[in-house]
């Protein structure tokens, strides 16, 4: 019996744990390799695709908005990036079981919703003590926003993006695979939950403290749940609620 099931029993059954005791994972450098893959064959996708749409352009004349094709292949590099890592997922087990991509208890999306108030709390106090100027907290996506502003169908693919593209792809990257693959590493379960949600806060390229640490403990909470559960729909359903209370409050302070 591994520490992890000793540690919460009645979690003997769940896959996640089953397959970790069998060795079948990744480890620490070829997990972060598969996923520095993914998004360098995504990138070059979305580069490949954005040639192809010129030349289209220029022989149709059909152009699209701004925000609605940075949109659009945001959506295509997020999906070319999460079939990669569903392929190196696919090559240790079932991917859908080594990525968390089952079904948990109820009482673990009710637990997840209980913690996004701990996290919003957190938050509350944290901007309290260290205040930031307006819009510094996400400023990317405040001129997303601004710029879909006008164009319906930006505006549909920007909350597509926010809501679900977002935390869907971000999840299966972070706390489905690396944190999967990390755990069962000499790191352990702490270390894989600290470090991966440090790569998960500097990925966003945060520009001032408060957010990095915002960032930082909201990864540590995602993590945890991601351990708890087995699972990561609790935390895409976290995810997914966290940035839709943003975007709401960002348009209407807009």
């Amino acid at each position: 019996m591994s520490m992890i099931t000793t540690t919460h029993p009645g979690f003997e059954s769940r896959p996640m744990f089953a397959i970790a005791a069998t060795k079948n994972h990744w480890g620490f450098w070829s997990s972060l390799g598969w996923v520095v893959l993914a998004l360098t064959v995504a990138t070059v996708s979305v580069v490949l695709l954005s040639f192809a749409y010129y030349v289209q352009s220029g022989l149709t004349g059909i152009v699209l908005g701004g925000q609605t094709l940075e949109s659009l292949g945001y959506a295509a590099f997020s999906a070319v990036a999460v079939a990669v890592i569903a392929v190196a997922a696919a090559r240790r087990a079932d991917w859908l079981v080594y990525l968390g991509l089952v079904w948990p208890r109820w009482s673990f999306i009710g637990l997840g919703f209980v913690v996004l108030t701990v996290e919003a709390t957190f938050n509350f106090g944290l901007f309290s003590l260290l205040p930031i100027p307006d819009d510094s907290t996400t400023p990317g996506v405040v001129d997303e926003y601004r710029a879909a502003i006008g164009n319906p169908v930006a505006l549909v693919l920007f909350w597509l993006s926010l809501t679900v593209i977002a935390p869907v792809s971000e999840e299966i990257a972070f706390r489905g695979f690396i944190l999967r693959g990390w755990m069962s590493t000499r790191l352990g379960v702490i270390g894989a939950i600290v470090l991966s949600s440090l790569l998960f806060a500097a990925m966003h390229v945060p520009d001032k403290l408060p957010v990095f640490i915002s960032l930082f403990v909201g990864g540590m909470l995602l993590a945890t749940m991601r351990w708890l559960s087995g699972s990561i729909v609790p935390t895409i359903l976290m995810h997914a609620t966290w940035n839709l209370g943003i975007g709401i409050l960002m348009a209407f302070d807009l």
